[in-house]
């Protein structure tokens, strides 16, 4: 399954609640309310990303526009999560992200095809430290979520 970015110019709480997402199929990888998020994003992990389509949003005036991505981003392990540092590959890089949730540290590594993007399991409790609520909502507004 590949990842693309929908963009839509007045946000819909039902069906587009954010200016920016990048999906991966019916589910949301990453959700943004500033393109400057979104670039930084691309930037910190690699991966360009074009126009494909623009239209307007459900019959309505609002433009709603695709974007293809240049690279797919994949989580290895899945859901499960990963349980310690050491069933990590080689070369990975923290980021902090969503896992069940929270913000915690995650890992990512940039290949020539595809994004790796590693989570812990929340059970896991040497590697799933959560950031406490006021950081997360900083993090949030400054970032995103992911």
């Amino acid at each position: 399954m590949t990842n693309y970015i929908s963009y839509i110019e007045h946000t819909d709480s039902e069906y587009h609640p954010y200016h920016w997402i990048i999906h991966l199929g019916t589910w949301h990888t990453a959700r943004f309310d500033q393109k400057e998020q979104l670039d930084f994003f691309a930037s910190l992990l690699g991966f360009s990303y074009s126009l494909v389509e623009r239209k307007n949003w459900r019959g309505t005036r609002t433009i709603y526009e695709e974007y293809a991505m240049s690279k797919s981003i994949v989580e290895p392990f899945g859901y499960g999560g990963f349980w310690k540092l050491e069933d990590l590959p080689e070369g990975v890089k923290p980021i902090k992200a969503l896992s069940n949730g929270s913000i915690v540290t995650c890992y990512f590594r940039t290949l020539d095809d595809r994004i790796e993007l590693y989570r812990p399991n929340p059970n896991a409790r040497e590697v799933y430290k959560p950031l406490s609520v006021e950081h997360h909502i900083a993090h949030q507004k400054i970032y995103g979520i992911y």
